[in-house]
């Protein structure tokens, strides 16, 4: 069962593999990130990183699309990670499986509009955040999990 998916341009760091992992009860950490599955090194840094005791999957977006389709994820609590909005709508497209978005970590650049201290977006990733919500999928903006949610496309908290 996918627990959260959240987006986040670091993927696995403290807040990730101790504050989000525990809250959400997720025993696996589903990295989806091309550049990643492609990269022993980025592979082992993301090992280093990951919480003791969690498995640890890392895919390229084709290959988490069929694992996502199939029953073999539905034996864990994942907490499913991508570094951009994109990939977040490419995912929840294929996958019904895929029911809340929290976007952690975007960072600045120009023609971004900020969203909350960490979350900048451009028009583009207001548009997929719009597709997203269209599918039924529930995205918010939080750094932490004990922190107010924060509709992405209206800038107010959620409670």
């Amino acid at each position: 069962m996918i627990k959260l998916m959240r987006v986040d341009e670091r993927l696995i760091h403290g807040q990730i593999a101790f504050a989000w992992t525990n809250a959400i009860g997720a025993n696996c950490i589903f990295v989806v990130n091309d550049d990643a599955a492609n990269s022993p090194f980025r592979i082992a840094s993301l090992k280093l990183a990951s919480p003791p005791g969690v498995k640890l999957v890392i895919k390229n977006v084709n290959d988490a699309k069929k694992a996502l389709s199939g029953t073999a994820i539905d034996k864990y609590n994942i907490f499913l990670l991508v570094d951009n909005i994109k990939d977040a709508l490419d995912l929840a497209q294929s996958s019904d499986k895929i029911k809340h978005i929290n976007l952690g970590n975007i960072k600045m650049a120009e023609n971004k509009k900020q969203v909350t201290n960490s979350v900048f977006l451009s028009d583009e990733e207001f548009e997929y955040i719009k597709s997203l919500i269209k599918l039924g999928v529930e995205v918010e903006c939080r750094a932490i999990p004990e922190d107010s949610k924060v509709d992405p496309l209206g800038g107010k908290e959620n409670a």
